[in-house]
């Protein structure tokens, strides 16, 4: 008998029962959270503000992307916000991949993000 990645098999009460890990789970949600937003820019800043919203802030005043370095908020002089926007049409492409559908306009969508 097989099973799923991140999955284990349990026997209660004469039955078999296949169990998801609670990060197989926190994964499976992750993936389809990022597979609800629509594909346009919008969808993608939503991707964003879900995986990394709470490491960056854009400060209209200065034109500049602020990063949470633990302490305070500081200017992101490394591109480092470039570097996650990156993760996120990853994160998007690997969504779209993995599901069941391989929706084709998914897959090509966040390719061209990249």
């Amino acid at each position: 008998m097989t099973t799923a990645p991140g999955s284990t098999i349990s026997e209660s009460g004469g039955g078999v029962k296949n169990t998801e890990s609670p990060e197989a789970a926190a994964n499976k949600e992750l993936s389809r959270q990022l597979r609800s937003f629509h594909n346009t820019d919008a969808g993608n800043a939503q991707a964003f503000e879900l995986l990394h919203g709470s490491r960056f802030r854009y400060d209209h005043d200065r034109c500049k992307w602020l990063v949470w370095n633990g302490r305070f908020w500081e200017r992101d002089k490394d591109d480092e916000m470039d570097r996650a926007a990156l993760d996120t049409a990853r994160a998007r492409l690997v969504a779209a991949i993995t599901s069941g559908g391989k929706n084709d306009e998914d897959v090509n969508w966040a390719m061209a993000s990249e």
